[in-house]
Order: C-alpha cells, then structure tokens, then sequence
C-alpha cells in the first residue's frame, strides 16, 4: 500500500490483536501515536456518511469515557480498523457497509449516521 503523504492520522492494531493505536503526523511529518484504544474502553460505535456527489466520506466515530475519536475511509489502517471492531463487538447490522453503500447509491447528497454498536447493546 503506498502511503498518503497527506493523511493527518493512521490507525494500527498491536500484535496481539487487542488494542488499537491512532498515530498522528508532528514534528517533520514523523507520526507519534496519540491515542491508544482497547475494547473495553470504548462505549459506542456509529458510523457517519457525507456524500457529496464529488466525493463522499465514511467516518467511524468511536465513543470513549469523556471523548471521542474518527476515523475516515481515507486514513491508511481503516481497514485494519474495522477487523479489530469485527472481532471485538457484535456489531449491529452485521452487514452495515452494505446499507452504506446502498445509503450512497440510493439518496447522493443525504448524510447518515448509523449506530453499530453501544456499551447497553447492540444498536
């Protein structure tokens, strides 16, 4: 994969699976790691759609105990991203990028926010 030398943020999964990292650009465009996320620390999940005919721009949006963290479909790891979601929670709807695909097909111009997954339970 080449490297989006413009990308604020990228996320990556430890060895182990069990933490997520979010590295952020500084100091002469070196990333530093800025925020470290476990499973357990996260209270909802909701996924947010912009589409603006040109483009259209997918967000995780992560709940946390006093803040919050997004991820875009343009950051380099978002794939990675969403296989730690996968096996950490059940996410609800199971197939959630399908509606948004469909979502970006069907209504252009429409945003949409989507609940996947809360601490209480699904959706």
């Amino acid at each position: 994969m080449v490297e989006d030398r413009n990308a604020p943020f990228r996320w990556s999964v430890s060895d182990d699976g069990g933490v997520v990292t979010r590295w952020r650009r500084g100091w002469l465009r070196k990333w530093r790691a800025d925020l470290s996320i476990e499973p357990s620390d996260v209270a909802s999940i909701h996924v947010d759609v912009v589409d603006a005919l040109v483009f259209d721009d997918v967000h995780l949006r992560f709940a946390l105990a006093g803040s919050e963290a997004c991820a875009s479909e343009d950051d380099p790891g978002f794939e990675a991203l969403i296989c730690w979601m996968s096996a950490h929670f059940t996410l609800s709807p199971p197939d959630w990028r399908e509606i948004v695909e469909q979502h970006i097909r069907a209504t252009p111009l429409n945003p949409m926010s989507l609940c996947l997954w809360t601490h209480e339970g699904s959706g």
